[in-house]
């Protein structure tokens, strides 16, 4: 992108958002944390569910990230997602476009296809 924003995929289980989720509810944040959608036990394979799947995790991370923007202090929250996304966290800078702009164009966050 010419914004200078440079977008990645990782790939992530159910179960580690499940994780996640749990970390961001253990440990107090300054927000309330997003839910998380609901364990399937049947029909996990088919690729509509999938894709739906897909996109609600990716809304959760969306959810969770525009929170965080907003509590650019919250520490614990910020090291758990760094965690959770392979990112060293003192790497990690947050572009001023990013937290100055209107929450509601999304995170910039991205669930992978696999």
């Amino acid at each position: 992108r010419g914004n200078g924003i440079r977008l990645s995929s990782i790939s992530r289980r159910y179960r580690e958002f499940t994780e996640l989720h749990a970390q961001m509810l253990r440990f107090s944040q300054p927000f309330k944390v997003p839910h998380m959608p609901p364990k399937k036990f049947f029909g996990r394979t088919n690729p509509s569910f999938v894709k739906k799947r897909q996109h609600e995790l990716q809304t959760f991370l969306d959810k969770l990230f525009s929170l965080m923007i907003l509590h650019p202090n919250a520490d614990t929250a910020w090291r758990l997602l760094c965690l959770f996304l392979a990112v060293d966290q003192s790497r990690l800078k947050i572009p001023e476009a990013i937290i100055n702009r209107n929450i509601t164009n999304g995170s910039g966050m991205s669930v992978g296809d696999s």
